[in-house]
């Protein structure tokens, strides 16, 4: 059996390809292919320590516009950005400290011994 559909596709708007599900920036509305975006799309994660559903996306010139025209969503997605990174130096801190701590623990639990 022959069927004929009509299909509708989401084109990247910087090369053309099928972008299958299309993600827009949250400002312009441009879509990119994952090919396009990995260097042409800034992506913001909803919450600290997980993403998903509700993460922001930004083509490159809407961010950089929105970091010096501030809006009330753009700020929020920063702020949760800022916090990821203060999140992950502190974690990374804490895990030099604790190596620290163990190598002076079994430094000194070596000179008791002996």
């Amino acid at each position: 059996m022959e069927v004929n559909r009509e299909v509708r596709v989401t084109l990247c708007d910087n090369c053309g390809n099928d972008v299958g599900y299309a993600n827009p920036c949250l400002r312009c509305a441009k879509v990119y292919c994952y090919e396009c975006a990995k260097t042409k799309v800034v992506n913001y994660t909803h919450a600290v320590n997980l993403s998903g559903s509700g993460d922001g996306r930004y083509c490159l010139p809407c961010d950089t516009f929105l970091m010096d025209h501030p809006e009330p969503l753009h700020t929020a997605y920063l702020r949760i950005a800022n916090l990821r990174s203060s999140q992950k130096r502190m974690y990374e801190e804490w895990e030099a400290l604790s190596k620290k701590a163990e190598v002076e623990l079994k430094a000194l639990q070596g000179k008791s011994r002996g």
